[in-house]
């Protein structure tokens, strides 16, 4: 008779997250394409859509698009990428990727990181859906999917864009340092209210993060190389890490 081990459940019920630059190396050259489409600053998509001449919209997109092609060439997984996908395979958790590329792209990462894996992300939303991020109908179309509460989610990105949807929808939020629009000498600074509930240096401590704020684990080791951005002192600024973290705090100022 075969016994079926229960899966290790998280602290959060479900995990999304961005592609390029968090899961995959980007090489994306942001720079040459704010050049050639004439959007020094600010969102590319919010821009073009206030733009009234449709060839000059569709100029810049045939620019985007040639961009991203070319990098998807060179496209390689983050370190530590499949491990993370493994433990949470192995755990009671939810996974989705949402990417403002678009669904051939998500479907080279697939190929690139082996089709086995594509049954973990649940639901996946890219470019061509109806809501793109920053908008939080993205995330919260995700949440009603897994029919979860949006502070039950952690998003997962490596630009501020990704902690502003986060923060918009009400999920907690990790920013993964050095790959995104956070990056130094970039145009886009972190937009009002855009502060993560955790940064990280890597998907390597994002696991280990994960395992050990895993409900029943030790939590000796939750801030060990972590960045935990409180931005105030009430009690939803960490989100759902919350209680946990601030009652470490205190208890380690008290000794």
């Amino acid at each position: 008779m075969s016994t079926v081990l229960a899966k290790q459940r998280l602290l959060y019920d479900g995990v999304v997250f961005d592609m390029d630059g968090t899961l995959t190396q980007a090489h994306i050259d942001f720079a040459d394409m704010r050049a050639r489409t004439g959007i020094p600053v600010g969102d590319l998509f919010v821009a073009m859509e206030s733009w009234e001449e449709p060839e000059r919209i569709k100029q810049s997109m045939d620019v985007i698009l040639e961009i991203e092609a070319e990098a998807a060439k060179s496209v390689q997984g983050k370190e530590g990428l499949l491990e993370l996908l493994q433990m949470l395979r192995e755990s009671d958790v939810k996974v989705a990727l949402v990417t403002r590329n678009t669904n051939s792209s998500v479907a080279a990462f697939f190929q690139l990181i082996g089709e086995e894996w594509r049954g973990l992300f649940s639901e996946v939303r890219a470019r061509e859906f109806r809501y793109v991020k920053p908008d939080k109908r993205l995330l919260l179309d995700v949440a009603q999917a897994w029919q979860l509460h949006p502070g039950r989610l952690l998003m997962v990105g490596d630009s501020f864009e990704d902690v502003e949807v986060g923060n918009a929808a009400g999920t907690a939020t990790c920013l993964v340092t050095g790959g995104g629009n956070e990056a130094p000498g970039s145009n886009m600074g972190p937009p009002p209210g855009a502060i993560p509930t955790l940064s990280v240096s890597s998907l390597v401590e994002l696991r280990r993060f994960l395992q050990d704020t895993a409900p029943g684990s030790s939590s000796s080791s939750i801030t060990e190389g972590l960045d935990v951005s409180s931005g105030s002192s009430s009690s939803s600024s960490l989100g759902m890490l919350g209680w946990s973290l601030r009652s470490l705090s205190e208890s380690e100022s008290d000794d």
